[in-house]
């Protein structure tokens, strides 16, 4: 088994290994975890908020219309982005990837893996947007641009840098894509006449002091964590600081900077709000 310090600069590995059984289970753990994005989508109504901000006439579709025209321009970017690599690096077709003796393997091999890996996930994310729109068309058409939108970071910019770990900065958008899978889930067992919806709730009230007991327990423990890590973090704070300054004094990227905020806060009080309601 490959080890963290086997491997070079710009090179990463998956967090854990396994095999046969821990890959089953683990698959059947991110299902599990897509139902309760999924469930937490119906439980917020996110499929009449997102409407009421869409214009008045607009098709029940449009929205997973629009974010399947946006998959599919960010794949054509990863596209360009590996042709522009093959130039700058000298791979020419028909080789796919460089060899590891090559000195410019890793940035070349970072940027077709970043184009690759979009493709890979082109598959699943298509075919999962199809069913969820049958049923809940405005939240899987946000969910989906929402996982497009974090490729762009995590795949056109930080895979692209030449170094295979920042393909994370595209992370939150899985919340998206486990929204989208868990919807997916609901509307076939919809089809099927079927109404899981109360049933999830049941089983929610049921765990609920289970999971109340658990964080409590937790708790202390998490202090202690955090009151470890806090001079770590605050050290870290101090020599990125600099950077952050430097980067604030752009004008674009202080008005995106305010953005954000404003959709985080917005964010928060949905959630806030969404706690209040299941009663924690």
């Amino acid at each position: 088994m490959a080890k963290k310090s086997d491997i070079e600069k710009g090179e990463a590995l998956p967090p854990m290994g396994g095999n046969i059984i821990s890959a089953f289970i683990m698959s059947c753990i991110f299902m599990l975890i897509a139902i309760g994005f999924g469930f937490g989508t119906l439980k917020l109504e996110l499929e009449s908020k997102i409407k009421a901000l869409l214009p008045e006439n607009a098709d029940p579709l449009a929205l997973p219309m629009a974010a399947g025209l946006l998959h599919i321009f960010v794949m054509q970017w990863l596209a360009m982005m590996v042709n522009n690599a093959r130039v700058r690096y000298g791979v020419a077709w028909p080789w796919l990837y460089a060899e590891k003796s090559h000195p410019n393997a890793i940035p070349y091999n970072c940027a077709q893996r970043a184009h690759q890996h979009y493709l890979e996930q082109t598959i699943m994310v298509g075919i999962i947007l199809v069913i969820a729109a049958s049923e809940f068309p405005n939240t899987a058409g946000a969910g989906t641009i929402v996982f497009t939108f974090s490729k762009i970071l995590g795949n056109v910019v930080g895979y692209n840098s030449g170094n295979a770990s920042r393909r994370n900065w595209g992370g939150f958008g899985y919340i998206g894509l486990l929204a989208v899978l868990g919807l997916a889930f609901f509307a076939v067992v919809k089809k099927f006449g079927v109404d899981l919806q109360p049933l999830v709730e049941n089983a929610v009230e049921t765990a609920k002091p289970y999971c109340i007991a658990a964080y409590e327990k937790a708790k202390p423990i998490a202090e202690k964590c955090i009151e470890k890590a806090m001079p770590y973090v605050e050290a870290a704070g101090e020599k990125v600081k600099p950077y952050y300054d430097q980067a604030m004094a752009n004008e674009y990227v202080g008005k995106a900077a305010g953005y954000a905020g404003t959709a985080f806060e917005s964010a928060k009080a949905g959630f806030d709000s969404a706690k209040t309601g299941m009663g924690y």
